[in-house]
C-alpha cells in the first residue's frame, strides 16, 4: 500500500527513536521530493518518507480501497505496525489531507503536526460537487494523455504559479515525475479527491496537538487558510515561506527545513 524509507540526521544510532519525522508527499510526487528538506534538518532525528500508493516504489491502491476513509485505514494500519510512535507528521497538499485523515483516526501516532499547502475540506456541497466533476476530468486525462503533456497541463493550473518557477525548479519537478504511471495513479487520485474527503475544519478547531500550517508567500489561498485556522485555534501556528508558491517542498526546501 505504501513504501517507507528511513533517513537519519545527526547521530547514526539506530536505537534512538525519539524525534521521528514522517514526511508524506503530494500528488504525482514521491518520498524523494523531501530529500533536500531532510538534508537541511540539522538536529538529531530519524526522518521517514512515505511513497503513497502508485507513487515512487509503492504498489497501486488495492481495488477494495475506493473511499478516502478506506485509503486512510490502509495507510494508518501500515504505519501503526511499522513505526515507533509518537511521530511528527508532515504532509504536503494531498499528503497533508492524508495526514488529516490519519489524525482523525490515529491521533495516538502523533506528537506534532505540520500541514503544508493543505486544504481542510469543503463545507459547501455545491462546491464539493464542482470539484468532483473537475477531478473526474483530470482522472480521464491521466488515461488519455502522455505523461509530459499531462504534467504540462497539470502544473499550468493557477494554484501552482509555475510561471514563477526558475529553470532548476521546473526541471527538477518535471524530471522527477517523467516516469509516472498515470493510469495507476488515477484510481488513487479519485479515492483521495478533496471532493471525497470530509471537512476537517471542526477537527482543526478542536485539535490540541501542537500544529503548524505552512504556505508559500504567493499561494494566497493557503496563506489565508493558515491565518483563519490560527484565529480559530491558538494551537495552530501559521508560517509563510517567502518567495514561493504552492509547491513549497520543491520550490524552497532549505527554508522549509528551517520551519520544521
Amino acid at each position: 500500500m505504501i513504501t517507507l524509507s528511513t533517513h537519519r540526521r545527526g547521530t547514526p544510532d539506530p536505537m534512538i527513536t525519539t524525534g521521528t519525522k514522517l514526511f508524506i508527499h503530494g500528488l504525482l510526487g514521491s518520498g524523494e521530493d523531501w530529500n533536500e528538506t531532510i538534508k537541511g534538518i540539522g538536529s538529531n532525528c530519524t526522518c521517514v518518507t512515505a511513497d503513497l500508493p502508485a507513487h515512487g516504489k509503492a504498489p497501486e491502491v488495492p481495488p477494495t480501497s475506493t473511499s478516502f476513509e478506506g485509503v486512510i485505514h490502509e495507510i494508518g494500519g501500515a504505519l501503526t505496525e511499522t513505526l515507533t510512535k509518537p511521530l511528527h507528521g508532515i504532509g504536503y497538499s494531498l499528503g497533508g489531507r492524508v495526514l488529516l485523515g490519519l489524525t482523525q483516526y490515529y491521533p495516538e501516532l502523533f506528537e506534532r503536526l505540520t500541514f503544508i499547502s493543505t486544504f481542510p475540506g469543503f463545507e459547501s456541497e455545491s462546491i464539493r460537487h464542482a470539484r468532483w466533476e473537475s477531478d473526474l476530468k483530470w482522472s480521464s486525462l491521466m488515461g488519455s494523455l502522455d505523461t509530459d503533456t499531462f504534467l504540462t497541463r497539470w502544473y499550468a493550473q493557477e494554484t501552482f504559479h509555475s510561471e514563477r518557477w526558475n529553470d532548476e525548479t521546473r526541471a527538477k519537478i518535471l524530471s522527477s515525475r517523467s516516469s509516472l504511471s498515470l493510469s495507476g495513479i488515477a484510481p488513487f487520485f479519485e479515492a483521495t479527491s478533496a471532493a471525497k474527503m470530509p471537512s476537517y475544519w471542526s477537527l482543526l478547531d478542536s485539535i490540541t496537538i501542537p500544529t503548524r500550517f505552512i504556505a508559500g508567500e504567493r499561494d494566497l489561498k493557503y496563506v489565508q487558510i493558515g491565518q483563519e485556522l490560527a484565529e480559530r485555534n491558538p494551537s495552530i501556528h501559521p508560517f509563510v515561506v517567502p518567495g514561493c508558491g504552492h509547491a513549497v517542498p520543491l520550490e524552497s526546501p532549505v527554508l522549509l527545513a528551517k520551519a520544521l
